[in-house]
């Protein structure tokens, strides 16, 4: 199956730059490293677990602002790019996952959970992968000890500039995890997500990545510091999707916005559609607002060329390839 343009995301905590200088002389552990960089954030009130919190109110006008934010942008810009502008991604087969490597019943448990809260969302199904069937979104838990023998594995049949994201993941402590995914052929529509989280993270900050990544593989790559009360905002605040991240994964699902779209043709329908959604307040004109940037635009870049999805051996079983055309993971045997 032939993939174009990956988009990509990952956690990157600003926080992480006096804990480096620090571990540069006391050279703890990565576990150690994470567990004082949890303890961190929870002490300035970070990695909070409210979903829909009092102090946070926002509006119609909040998520109309924010979505063209998070929708349209995005962390790291393609090859060529000079900013982030990117055009609307989305889903339409049924997220089926699989998680590999270094996995917990626990993580299995929070994924089922939060993948209830995103059928909800977009009316998409989202659940695990079958034995025998093939997944679209793989989840890989992964440690130093695992991450080098997966790498070797996604090396034999996916180029080394599509693993990008999962080299600097692996190789630097200030990316905690990450997204990439990937359209099939000459269509818009997302056909398949690869996400890499690290198995030394204590267990809140674990479970807070599973829900960011997978949430920004759903088609909102973006981080954005104004963005609240969100997921989608480096300062960490949140732990979990908040009922305003759950808002904007309506409006992106919402069938009268197309993937490819650009922000100026889908502005005027994201309007449309969150001046129908009764349950959120109505805009206060009397607020003020942060002015939204408009990205620059892109760079003249040649052809991305087409990749061949990865069949990585996991450390439990293999993952096999299905028909031509079919998703990118299939099942485990063996």
């Amino acid at each position: 199956m032939s993939v174009r343009r990956p988009v990509r995301a990952a956690r990157r905590l600003a926080i992480l730059a006096p804990a480096l200088a620090l571990s540069a002389c006391a050279q703890p552990s990565a576990k150690e490293h994470f567990a004082a960089l949890q303890a961190s954030l929870l002490a300035k009130g970070g990695l909070r677990t409210e979903i829909a919190p009092a102090d946070a109110p926002y509006d119609r006008g909040d998520l109309e602002r924010n979505f063209r934010l998070i929708a349209f942008r995005t962390e790291f810009p393609r090859s060529g790019d000079i900013i982030d502008e990117r055009p609307l991604s989305k889903w339409r087969l049924p997220v089926t996952w699989r998680m590999i490597g270094d996995d917990r019943p626990s993580d299995h448990a929070r994924m089922r959970a939060l993948g209830a809260r995103i059928s909800e969302a977009t009316g998409l199904e989202v659940r695990e992968a079958a034995k025998d069937e093939r997944a679209r979104m793989l989840i890989m838990y992964l440690g130093p000890e695992t991450r080098p023998a997966m790498r070797r594995a996604l090396g034999q049949e996916m180029s080394d500039s599509s693993l990008e994201m999962f080299d600097l993941w692996a190789s630097q402590l200030w990316v905690v995890c990450y997204a990439t995914t990937f359209h099939g052929g000459d269509d818009d529509w997302t056909s398949g997500a690869m996400i890499g989280i690290r198995d030394e993270l204590p267990d809140l900050l674990r479970d807070s990545c599973l829900d960011e990544e997978v949430v920004q593989a759903m088609g909102l790559p973006n981080d954005d510091a104004t963005v609240r009360p969100s997921i989608f905002n480096d300062d960490e605040e949140f732990a979990f999707m908040t009922r305003h991240d759950a808002d904007l994964l309506r409006i992106l699902y919402d069938p009268r916005l197309k993937p490819g779209m650009t922000e100026a043709e889908a502005a005027p329908i994201v309007r449309e559609i969150v001046s129908g959604m009764t349950d959120v307040p109505p805009a206060d004109p009397a607020r003020a607002r942060p002015a939204l940037r408009k990205p620059a635009k892109p760079a003249p870049r040649a052809p991305q060329a087409s990749l061949d999805l990865p069949v990585p051996e996991a450390e439990r079983g293999v993952l096999v390839p299905g028909p031509a055309g079919s998703p990118p993971w299939s099942g485990r045997t063996g």
